[in-house]
């Protein structure tokens, strides 16, 4: 294993620790730090060869990957990134690695335990008594053997119960790195009987679009069903409502209208009001089984709460971020927004957004807890799974659940000269993405903080 500062990493693993607690590091920003663990100083050229060998991928996935890296590495004892940037050329280690054994964990050994043996043939005792005795003495044996073996079994079976429960409350997802698929590329114009148009869900089958035209999560406007490829859209009864949602095997709509939350049949038909809320309800998403929605409660802060489908149980769904996000003071802790969560169509994750200081990140939870935490009365801790230059927003499934896919917001500061030729400003310095610029009194060299990294 490779120590560096306070830091194991295990390349055999993949995994990242620290004073035996994992750090939570997607595999592509792991892979990147093991490449400069092992040669030190390595250009951008290579690094994103060897990262992404059989993808094209722009330079930004590289430093979004080097920006995650510094965030949870924090500082070197010395003060310094543990990540340097080599102008022009990549990045370097600035620390000393060292090779550390890993830990050996000695198991039971390879011996085979016996177990009770087969007694033999059935024998008729009174015609031989001296099997009597031995069948006796045989039955002793295995009485002894069971007496020993039934707290063996109980044991095993807690301790079963146990490694189950403990994968279920261990269980992390792993995500791999991110790609951009907006490029372009061929797309089709579904016409609509009304012009702005808001996409709300996606039916089961996958052949029905829900839509509304109104993007205001309070206000509230028709509901409409949009065949797929094509076909004319229908509005679904009389509904008007700010978001809603078909349920896994498209029996049930559930559909927010300002602070009152509503269920009604696929169709839009018996619809009845399900709960009231505390707020303005917004993106409500079904369980995959059905039984449970999660909705979004505004004004701000925004938070996440659950109800069940016969409308009992509303709760917030407590949230307790962990102490490795980025600090938020109390006094601006109230502008801390939770919302847009969703269920993997497996129900085993459950990601949602979280907006502070100015950008998103999307963050996981276990997507139900697990029993024993339940029993202990312990809430799952999230675990945050962005954290590059993107603020990502609006988390969704594929139906298989291995893709998330989400909406990359990227903010840049780009730099720009006045040309009085022209009378108009235009780019300067390639236009990189940068502010606060201040140049030398000879006009040789400028300063300026990188944007949104913060780098001077």
């Amino acid at each position: 294993m490779y120590s560096f500062g306070p830091f194991l990493l295990s390349p055999e693993q993949m995994v990242l620790s620290v004073d035996g607690s994992v750090v939570p590091v997607p595999l592509k920003a792991l892979k990147t730090l093991l490449i400069l663990i092992e040669h030190g100083r390595v250009s951008k050229q290579v690094l994103i060869e060897a990262v992404w060998p059989d993808s094209y991928i722009e330079e930004g996935n590289l430093t979004q990957n080097i920006f995650l890296l510094r965030r949870q590495l924090g500082k070197a004892p010395e003060g310094q990134d543990y990540i340097e940037t080599v102008p022009r050329r990549g990045y370097r280690l600035t620390v000393l690695v060292r090779k550390v054994p890993a830990p050996v964990v000695e198991g039971l050994g390879d011996k085979e335990v016996s177990g009770p043996q087969p007694l033999g043939e059935d024998l008729d005792l009174e015609a031989h008594p001296e099997a009597a005795r031995n069948g006796n003495a045989r039955r002793g044996v295995l009485q002894r053997r069971l007496s020993t073996a039934v707290p063996v079994l109980v044991l095993a079976l807690l301790s079963w119960v146990a490694v189950e429960q403990w994968q279920e409350v261990s269980y992390r997802p792993q995500f791999s790195g991110f790609s951009q698929i907006t490029r372009g590329g061929d797309t089709a114009h579904l016409p609509l009987p009304f012009g702005l148009s808001t996409l709300l869900d996606i039916s089961p089958t996958g052949q029905e679009l829900l839509v509304s035209n109104s993007v205001e999560p309070a206000g509230a406007s028709p509901l409409w069903s949009v065949p797929l490829p094509a076909g004319v859209a229908r509005p679904l009864a009389d509904i008007t409502a700010s978001d809603a949602s078909w349920s896994p095997d498209g029996r049930w709509l559930a559909y927010v209208r300002g602070r009152q939350l509503f269920l009604a049949n696929g169709d839009g038909t018996g619809s009845k009001l399900l709960s009231n809320l505390p707020g303005n309800g917004w993106r409500p998403r079904w369980s995959p089984d059905g039984e449970k929605l999660r909705l979004t409660i505004q004004p701000p802060p925004s938070t996440l709460w659950e109800i069940s489908r016969d409308g009992s149980g509303l709760r917030q769904v407590p949230i307790d971020l962990p102490s490795s996000s980025p600090p938020v003071s109390s006094a601006t802790r109230a502008s801390v927004n939770v919302c847009c969560g969703t269920w993997s169509p497996d129900g085993r994750d459950f990601v949602f957004q979280v907006t502070q200081q100015g950008r998103s990140d999307i963050w996981w939870l276990p997507g139900k807890q697990p029993w024993i935490s339940r029993l202990f009365g312990r809430e799952p801790s999230p675990v945050r799974i962005t954290a590059g230059q993107l603020s990502s927003l609006a988390p969704a499934f594929s139906p298989d659940g291995r893709t998330l896919f989400l909406v990359g917001h990227q903010m840049r500061g780009e730099l720009q000269q006045f040309d009085p030729r022209i009378g108009q400003f235009v780019r300067y310095m390639d236009g990189i993405s940068a502010e606060f610029a201040n140049f030398s009194r000879d006009g040789q060299w400028v300063a300026y903080v990188d944007y949104p990294e913060g780098t001077l």
